[in-house]
């Protein structure tokens, strides 16, 4: 476990090992999130990379069930998507 100070200003340091053991570079983005009285510190990529992955867990096997097989059937799916969404607000908008 290692410990930091914060300084006069609220900045800390992250010990170098820490630094060398979680991949960071130098200019890297990290988030911070308190979770009780713990504070978590994560690589924003990291982060970002297992929100990927979740959320290609949570669409597994949608593009069969959508007969989607070629990126262009899931380009057209998304025009078609689209026009539907630009169809209901044009009639939500008729109805005010």
């Amino acid at each position: 476990m290692e410990t930091a100070r914060i300084s006069d200003n609220g900045q800390i340091t992250i010990p170098l090992n820490i630094i060398k053991e979680a991949n960071l570079k130098y200019g890297s983005n990290i988030t911070f999130a308190v979770d009780g009285s713990r504070i978590i510190i994560e690589s924003a990529g990291e982060k970002a990379y297992r929100a990927l992955i979740k959320a290609q867990e949570a669409f597994k096997g949608a593009a069969e069930e959508w007969g989607l097989k070629t990126d262009q059937d899931v380009v057209d799916f998304i025009k078609q998507i689209r026009r539907e969404k630009r169809e209901e607000k044009k009639a939500e908008n008729n109805e005010a």
